[in-house]
């Protein structure tokens, strides 16, 4: 403390606003620290999460496309030529389109247990692929009966397990996207409280080394203020200042005291000089009248006069000296008021800097804010896709329903028609079991379909998620902002009180201009004194002729001794 009271007025104000600077850039680099981990934690569950869901989906999606298309090619029912080589390059199409998703899902970033199953998917996919080719070669060579069984025994099997570990990179992926969304919700809490701490201990602490500094000055100001006003009232003999400082008021206070020790000296020796003065008046009066050898008595007094005028005038020299010296020293501190003035005025600029700065993170969390946004509006039509091809798969089921009731109704015109529709019969009933095959792969199409919606809906809650605590970063850094408003009002509040007491020691200035003027005064008079006390000392010598004009002269000199005891009255010692 004592090291602080020692400090000079510009190094304290500088002390301030580092103090200051340093909670405004702890608050700026939190700012910035926690919203570019947010940035990045959102780009990573985009990049390495959302994007992967959507290409496994659309594997998935692709080779159950494949199946339905290779079963339609393979189904002996099937007469049409034409529809046949369609679904063929059609099936070649959308495997090359399942190829090509996989192959974007491999370039993502994978974890340890994605990058174990990919060996095993693509190992069932190959064998897929060769089940599934040799399926087709056995219907081109026109054993259809045989192709539809061996993709279906040898061929699907690898299919399922192939949509199971897609299902299974789906999950991982799910629960990374949700691993990340608590990590963000974490973070973003972390920083709320932060931010909320620093802002509160940077406000607190402010006010409290404004308030406190504002009093500490303040306080030993009034006591210098108070006794100039005693001074400039005539009272000399103030309490001495006690101010445990080396700052500019500290020393102020000191050159305060010497200055009315020097003045109650400086006095005391003038009263006791008016006394003398006023004495020898009166004597020489008295005895003018007497003879020659009063006379010779006057003139020894009058010269004692002089010696005593003389010692007045340099008495009366060295006050007036003194209080030019005390006057050039209250405009040093003039001066020093109106510079810790203008380092409050800086002290506003750099508080309204901070704000600029708090504006600017308040713009880049409403940039957070849009980015999230998008990213939900692109969830959410990731979602009405899934939706529109739920409905594609609809349509499917209800053609294989309505397969399945034709196959039935062939049957019963089989078996109307005896033995001759037997072999009919038979082709209605294979068409029947690839109807109620249809409906199933239709059924577990409808299923994942729902499973990808539901995920979608999952992603679309965590980017609202988001998007809430974007907005409560946004007010948390809108409530730095105004918390910086409060903390610059503060510092003009006190530029304020250090321009009024920049104005209170301009009038304590000319206040000693007055003082200096009224002893230039006493020294005059000091001055006419001597003067007449010369003329004094010249009248003895013409003896008794001059007595009448020696008279005259001491009661002229009682006059100025009054009016010199009555200007030393003002001072009270």
């Amino acid at each position: 403390m004592q090291l602080f009271r020692n400090l000079k007025m510009g190094h304290k104000i500088v002390g301030l606003i580092l103090i200051m600077a340093i909670f405004l850039g702890a608050v700026g680099f939190a700012g910035y620290y926690y919203t570019a981990k947010m940035s990045l934690s959102m780009d990573h569950l985009y990049t390495n999460n959302l994007l992967a869901v959507k290409w496994l989906n659309e594997t998935r999606v692709y080779t159950r496309t494949v199946e339905a298309l290779t079963i339609s090619v393979l189904n002996p029912a099937n007469l049409d030529t034409t529809r046949k080589k369609s679904d063929l390059a059609d099936s070649k199409d959308y495997m090359s389109k399942a190829d090509a998703a996989f192959n974007n899902y491999k370039q993502s970033r994978l974890s340890l247990q994605e990058q174990d199953i990919i060996p095993r998917f693509e190992i069932e996919l190959k064998t897929y692929k060769e089940e599934r080719q040799k399926a087709l070669g056995l219907a081109e060579a026109g054993k259809k009966e045989d192709a539809y069984i061996y993709f279906v025994f040898d061929a699907k099997p690898h299919l399922d397990r192939l949509n199971k570990m897609l299902s299974q990179l789906a999950d991982l992926n799910a629960q990374q996207a949700e691993a990340a969304r608590r990590q963000g919700k974490t973070d973003a809490a972390n920083a709320a409280r932060f931010l909320i701490v620093v802002s509160l201990i940077a406000i607190l602490l402010s006010l409290s080394l404004g308030i406190a500094f504002s009093r500490f000055t303040a306080k030993r100001l009034s006591l210098v203020a108070n006794m100039l006003t005693e001074i400039a009232r005539g009272n000399i003999n103030p309490p001495e200042l006690h101010i445990r400082a080396n700052d500019e008021i500290g020393q102020i206070g000191r050159d305060l005291n010497s200055m009315t020790k020097s003045l109650r000296s400086l006095i005391r020796q003038v009263a006791d000089s008016s006394d003398q003065v006023a004495a020898s008046a009166e004597e020489l009066t008295a005895g003018a009248g007497q003879s020659a050898k009063a006379a010779n008595q006057v003139a020894s007094s009058i010269t004692d006069v002089a010696a005593g005028s003389e010692k007045q005038l340099r008495a009366v020299d060295s006050a007036s000296h003194i209080i030019n010296q005390i006057t050039q020293s209250m405009e040093r501190i003039a001066v020093n008021t109106q510079q810790v003035e203008g380092l409050s005025n800086k002290t506003a600029s750099l508080a309204s800097n901070g704000q600029s700065s708090v504006d600017t993170a308040v713009k880049q969390m409403q940039h957070i804010q849009t980015v999230v946004n998008d990213s939900a509006n692109v969830v959410t039509q990731l979602g009405d896709r899934s939706k529109e091809i739920g409905t594609i798969v609809d349509t499917i089921a209800n053609i294989a329903g309505q397969t399945d009731l034709l196959a039935l109704n062939a049957a019963i015109e089989a078996a109307r028609a005896g033995e001759q529709g037997r072999g009919f019969a038979v082709v209605a009933e294979e068409v029947r079991k690839l109807a109620e095959q249809s409906q199933n792969a239709a059924k577990q199409i409808a299923d994942l379909i729902h499973e990808i919606q539901t995920d979608t809906e999952k992603a679309v809650t965590a980017m609202s998620k988001g998007t809430h605590e974007a907005n409560v970063g946004k007010e948390v850094v809108d409530q730095a902002g105004i918390s910086f408003n409060e903390i610059a009002a503060l510092i003009e509040e006190i530029a304020r009180q250090l321009q009024e007491i920049s104005q209170e020691f301009q009038q304590v200035v000319a206040g000693h201009q007055q003082i200096a003027a009224s002893m230039q005064n006493v020294e005059t008079i000091c001055r006419e004194t001597a003067d007449e006390t010369q003329v004094v000392s010249a009248s003895t010598q013409e003896q008794s002729a001059a007595m009448e004009q020696i008279a005259t002269s001491s009661r002229n000199l009682t006059n100025l001794a009054e009016h010199l005891q009555s200007a030393i009255r003002q001072f009270h010692l």
